[in-house]
């Protein structure tokens, strides 16, 4: 069985740079509170470290 990653926005989009939103876009965070579950892989963790101060990760 493969490991899911939880992600949760926790920071408003307000102020943030635009390359930061546009990744967010692209992973359907749009809202403050919303919640979605990816596959554990190298693509997600490198998203992660880039907006890692906007989001809140469970395991």
């Amino acid at each position: 069985m493969k490991k899911k990653i939880k992600i949760k926005l926790i920071k408003s989009l307000i102020g943030i740079n635009k390359k930061h939103r546009l990744i967010l876009n692209s992973l359907k965070l749009n809202n403050l509170n919303s919640i979605l579950i990816f596959n554990y892989n190298n693509y997600i963790i490198g998203i992660i470290k880039k907006i890692f101060y906007l989001l809140k990760i469970y395991f």
